[in-house]
């Protein structure tokens, strides 16, 4: 038997067993290849089959999401770090989830090239190391989704809370708890011999070490999800219904990828021969490859308070170059008039109040975001 590749789909492994042979002569001896003097076995069945290449289709989509989320995250934490503005630990927590994707992407990116595509590194070199970093920084980010229900739930069902208490939970629950778990199925994968080859890329029921919290944590964001919808529904029985309508199906649809909810609805993979299978395995590599870029357009690029800024910053910058300009926004409306060209531009400032109607927010302490 020989193994063509093995390739990982969602954490799974597309193997291809076919047979290789070699042909013995009637003196005992194997057939010996004229042009090398040596031994000859025919691998030709090993190589260039059609499920092969559907893997490495799957890997190479994976990759792309991975770099377009990569990219975006990127951007995404710039802009949070950059701007005083947006120090608060709603964008704290953020951050932090922000980053594990980033973790997340890289190690995945890094795995996929090292042990999926390139599978002398499987049998050549210890790669042990990279499927637990792996194993770890997934974990984690799925810690930090869990930490984002627990911060949103938290603030909103309680009048009083100690944000920075809170922060300092969301840390050691988002980073230090994977460490443990991480660490308990090493170790006891790393003394059985049967679960310990080949770069531990074999699905072994051990991993549900990890993955069992990770569940876990899903369904009680779920439930987070509920009640949060729940509540919001209760302060907004003042207006139509349409509307409670509207607003509850749009926090719906924020907090889901938040939260990380729609990992529930896949809960089992198709056999490799299902008519569905193809479509399951080009989905899901979009899918999950590309949860961060969601994440980041819907929390950064498309955030009220973050568009404000950038928007004011744009505006100061035409301001230092000798332009009137009017700011008008959500919250505050500036007009900056430069008094003389020659001396340092000094502005004087008419502000005028908003005249936005009431909004419901999921969170007060920071403005933006509202559903």
């Amino acid at each position: 038997m020989c193994l063509v590749e093995m390739d990982i789909i969602e954490g799974k492994i597309c193997r291809i067993h076919t047979t290789a042979y070699k042909d013995c002569g009637k003196n005992g001896s194997w057939w010996v290849l004229p042009a090398t003097g040596k031994d000859w076995a025919n691998y030709s069945a090993c190589h260039g089959t059609g499920f092969n290449q559907v893997c490495h289709n799957h890997i190479y989509m994976f990759i792309g999401g991975y770099v377009v989320s990569l990219l975006l995250l990127t951007v995404s934490l710039a802009v949070f770090f950059w701007f005083r503005q947006l120090r608060c630990e709603r964008v704290s927590i953020h951050k932090n989830l922000f980053l594990s994707y980033v973790l997340t992407g890289v190690v995945w990116i890094l795995y996929y090239s090292l042990v999926s595509i390139d599978g002398d590194v499987i049998f050549h070199n210890p790669c042990q190391a990279l499927h637990i970093l792996a194993q770890y920084i997934t974990a984690c980010n799925f810690s930090w989704m869990f930490c984002e229900g627990l911060y949103l739930h938290t603030i909103i069902t309680k009048s009083f809370v100690p944000e920075k208490r809170l922060l300092m939970t969301c840390c050691l629950t988002g980073w230090v708890s994977p460490i443990i778990l991480t660490v308990v199925y090493a170790s006891i994968r790393g003394n059985d011999p049967l679960q310990s080859l080949d770069c531990w890329i074999d699905e072994s029921v051990l991993q549900w070490i990890v993955y069992g919290p990770v569940v876990v944590s899903l369904f009680i964001n779920l439930l987070f999800l509920v009640n949060i919808v729940r509540l919001l529904l209760t302060k907004l029985k003042t207006i139509p219904e349409a509307t409670q309508t509207k607003k509850a199906a749009r926090a719906i649809l924020i907090l889901i990828p938040l939260l990380g909810i729609q990992y529930l609805m896949f809960p089992m993979k198709p056999d490799d021969d299902s008519p569905i299978a193809e479509f399951y395995y080009m989905f899901t590599a979009l899918f999950i490859s590309l949860q961060g870029a969601f994440v980041s357009i819907i929390f950064c690029f498309c955030n009220g308070e973050v568009i404000s800024i950038l928007r004011r910053k744009w505006y100061q910058h035409l301001l230092m170059r000798g332009r009137d300009v009017r700011l008008s926004g959500s919250y505050l409306a500036t007009t900056y008039i430069p008094t003389e060209q020659k001396e340092e531009p000094s502005m004087k400032m008419k502000t005028y109040n908003a005249t936005n109607d009431e909004k419901t927010t999921i969170l007060s302490h920071c403005r933006g975001e509202a559903i």
